[in-house]
């Protein structure tokens, strides 16, 4: 069930490009990783500041990729203080 889900998001982030000419987001980032990750590495999350023109904060959390199921409510508060932050 889950399969044909995670290849779509492989193949997109295999594949994706800015647009030419394409101005990146102004609006702030959080970026959250595992520090074990070893799909999608501390240079693919550094590569997440290209897209904003805005701050963008990394925070990594202890796990590979998957570090969210071990986390979760430290991922919930940080979403939520970003929510509260833009409203």
């Amino acid at each position: 069930m889950f399969l044909p889900i995670l290849r779509a998001d492989f193949q997109l982030v295999e594949t994706y490009q800015l647009p030419e000419g394409r101005e990146p987001l102004d609006v702030p980032f959080v970026i959250l990783s595992g520090i074990k990750d070893t799909v999608a590495n501390a240079e693919d999350m550094e590569g997440w500041k290209s897209y904003t023109k805005s701050s963008c904060k990394i925070v990594y959390f202890n796990g590979g990729h998957f570090f969210i199921n071990d986390h979760t409510d430290d991922i919930t508060q940080i979403v939520k203080n970003q929510l509260t932050r833009l409203i």
